[in-house]
């Protein structure tokens, strides 16, 4: 929580000054499935940058492209809890943007 509230903090759009992190490599379970909602903090800050990593599957093409299937992938799981106890998620769509990573 610390390091959300640091990157929170430290963000300044005036100036341009932001944090991109990596969104973290749980991107499939043991089994090879793809797994959703595993963004790690401090990228489940709404403010930080997330970069994810993609793969090119070694083709100059475009539409092949895909997130590395290790690669982290949204949405976050980030709640906040109401007086009666209820869970809201927040639900923010991650990585922000991918970069050639394999391929």
């Amino acid at each position: 929580m610390r390091l959300i509230r640091c990157v929170s903090r430290s963000v300044d759009w005036s100036t341009r000054v932001s944090w991109w992190l990596r969104p973290g490599n749980n991107g499939k379970d043991g089994d090879g499935h793809k797994i959703y909602g595993r963004i790690h903090s401090p990228g489940n800050e709404p403010s930080a940058l997330t970069v994810g990593a993609s793969n090119t599957f070694g083709t100059d093409a475009r539409d092949d492209d895909a997130i590395a299937s290790y690669s982290s992938r949204g949405p976050t799981r980030s709640f906040s809890e109401d007086n009666s106890g209820v869970k809201h998620f927040d639900n923010i769509i991650k990585p922000d943007l991918v970069a050639q990573v394999t391929g």
